[in-house]
């Protein structure tokens, strides 16, 4: 699966414009406990990856080369999306453990049937493998919905239209990514 292509897909979708260099910094006091985040990476990830505080302006310009690190090792490694059976799903897996953590492997799982613990094994990946790509691609984009559904109705409803745009947008990246 190509890391690099999904990556910039999913930046996309964190407000970064790889035309204009845009990162995507922002300070939502609603978000993320009121903290920055740039190229969809908290303030606090930021400083679990540098090992100390970071102020706002390291956040403001937060180097490329960590960017890419922190996603390749936080998310699309921790997510086995190398280990997909289609780049599409590696896409939509990445793209949710990006936007909401270890939901991304709980959904996952609870699609193949197995234990919901949000770690990717091999027990787990052995049944990925075993179903029908576009069936989990099918599925995945249905319960992150119902997930986002749950979200607005228990107080973060002002998020919901951009949640479900980028939803349906990864979904059919991701099935166009399989043709």
């Amino acid at each position: 699966m190509s890391y690099e292509k999904c990556l910039k897909m999913m930046l996309k979708h964190e407000g970064m414009d790889v035309a204009t260099g845009k990162t995507g910094f922002v300070m939502d006091p609603d978000d993320n406990d009121g903290g920055a985040t740039n190229y969809g990476i908290t303030r606090k990830t930021f400083q679990d990856y540098m090992g100390r505080d970071v102020s706002i302006d390291e956040m403001r310009w937060m180097p490329w080369e960590s960017v890419k690190a922190i996603y390749r090792k936080g998310y699309w490694d921790r997510y086995r999306c190398d280990d997909m059976p289609t780049e599409g799903l590696s896409l939509m897996v990445f793209d949710f453990a990006v936007n909401s953590g270890n939901r991304s492997a709980k959904i996952l799982q609870e699609i193949v049937n197995t234990k919901v613990d949000g770690h990717i094994g091999e027990k787990t990946m052995k049944l990925v493998k075993a179903h029908d790509p576009d069936f989990l691609k099918e599925q995945f984009h249905k319960k992150r919905q119902e997930f986002y559904d749950y979200l607005a109705k228990n107080g973060k409803e002002k998020y919901i239209r951009g949640w479900t745009n980028r939803n349906n947008a990864v979904y059919q990246e991701a099935n166009d990514l399989d043709q």
